[in-house]
């Protein structure tokens, strides 16, 4: 019943990213955000007067499903609202704040004495003061242009303009009539992404496939830790506080070293490292070592979690960057659900738990090293700059604009690409003409 009560929270994590990161594409990022804030504070409220195990595991799964969703969600906004200069800082910043609050219900636990239903009531009353934030968060502009719902768009720009003294163009998404034709034709042809889409092509199924282990590794290997700290030293509570007082540093590591060094290398580095110290962490007859060395592991392992939602937002195009981020997120949860029952090896073989989750640590650090760096790249719109970017036939201009040979084409279209939808998007970049990403081009040179 205790593993079941640990694997029903991310299987709700696992069908919650699939449901509302497809939702958010179609929909929009925004009504996506306040929908799962508003059903976990009710769910969360709700769960702690539970008057039995059956509703209460209800609850847990309900509980995985909509806060997980509105954290994936909430990061995709920021990664397309922020521009190159601050992103890999807001993208890790945000993790920052995860280990904060995970340190706060650990001594929230510590002083209710453990007392489940106060811990999960005040979960539901913290939440509530978030709901101010329905009021500030804006769509993604990126995503409204993607939609070609410019007006909407023009709107958040001048909004994020004024915010910072910055002066944009009178008629920011002016076309002349020929233009509108167009956009009114290909409007009524708009075609909705799915998952489906990430797995068409070589180049960008690999990734999705590279990205989604790296993923899965991680939350494996760091829920096994988190779920289990009872078993590292002799007070749960005290151990629980200290996993994620070793996160921030590792949070704020893992900012600097994708500003230097870059996301895969970064990525490839904490991973393998961490699988060491997870190895090496084997209980000893000293408690206290055994706790230190998996401290090690966490800190990297709480690394690792900030680069893959920075990374796999950049890796993925705009069109399926929420499906693209739900998928991975969704692989992750398939290693948080098996997490809790890997340390029940330990009645075959103590030491197996920790070299099966330092193993594949290992591994997905070496796999990271065949992604593409992303450091100091626009963020790509289309399946087709998705596939392409990483090539060497991929380029982009001193105005963050996209150009991708023909030849290239020529091989997308061999795999099923939409050759015409690219070959029209790098015309418009030929002609000065109006495209997603120049659009943001603009906004975005105001607030860098």
């Amino acid at each position: 019943m205790k593993q079941l009560s640990k694997s029903i929270v991310p299987l709700g994590n696992l069908v919650g990213v699939i449901v509302f990161g497809q939702l958010s594409d179609i929909f929009g990022r925004k009504p996506i955000f306040v929908i799962n804030l508003v059903l976990a504070i009710v769910t969360a409220i709700l769960t702690s007067f539970a008057p039995n195990y059956a509703l209460f595991i209800i609850g847990q799964f309900c509980l995985g499903a909509f806060p997980h969703s509105m954290f994936v969600t909430g990061t995709v906004i920021v990664m397309e609202m922020i521009g190159l200069e601050y992103r890999t800082m807001c993208g890790s910043l945000i993790h920052v704040a995860f280990s904060v609050f995970y340190m706060l219900f650990g001594v929230i636990a510590l002083l209710s004495g453990g007392n489940w239903r106060l811990i999960q009531l005040i979960a539901g009353l913290i939440w509530i003061l978030y709901l101010p934030s329905i009021f500030v968060i804006l769509e993604s502009p990126m995503w409204l242009m993607r939609k070609r719902k410019y007006d909407k768009a023009e709107k958040v720009l001048r909004r994020f303009a004024k915010a910072e003294n910055t002066e944009l163009p009178k008629n920011l998404f002016e076309k002349d009539d020929e233009t509108k034709s167009e956009v009114e034709d290909q409007d009524s042809e708009l075609r909705q992404y799915t998952v489906v889409d990430l797995f068409r092509t070589p180049n960008l199924r690999t990734r999705t496939i590279l990205m989604c282990f790296n993923w899965f590794s991680c939350s494996f290997v760091y829920y096994g830790i988190s779920l289990n700290t009872d078993q590292l030293g002799s007070n749960p509570y005290t151990t629980f506080i200290l996993a994620g007082f070793v996160e921030v540093p590792g949070r704020l590591l893992a900012w600097w070293l994708m500003y230097a060094i870059g996301r895969r290398w970064s990525l490839a580095g904490f991973c393998i490292v961490g699988g060491l110290s997870l190895m090496l962490s084997v209980p000893p007859e000293i408690p206290e070592l055994s706790v230190a060395i998996a401290m090690v592991a966490k800190l990297c392992l709480a690394a690792v979690f900030a680069i893959v939602y920075v990374y796999g937002a950049e890796i993925y195009p705009t069109v399926v960057r929420n499906a693209g981020m739900g998928v991975s997120s969704m692989s992750a949860r398939v290693g948080s659900i098996i997490s809790p029952y890997v340390m029940l090896l330990q009645v075959y073989w103590g030491p197996m738990p920790f070299v099966i989750m330092g193993t594949t640590s290992i591994l997905a650090g070496m796999l990271a090293l065949f992604l593409p760096e992303t450091r100091n790249k626009t963020l790509t719109e289309t399946l087709e700059e998705g596939e392409n970017f990483g090539r060497k036939s991929y380029k982009e201009n001193e105005k963050g604009q996209i150009e991708v040979k023909m030849d290239t084409l020529k091989e997308s279209e061999e795999t099923g690409l939409d050759v015409e939808g690219a070959s029209e998007s790098n015309e418009k970049h030929a002609n000065g003409g109006l495209s997603c990403d120049s659009e943001m081009g603009v906004a975005n040179k105001g607030f860098e």
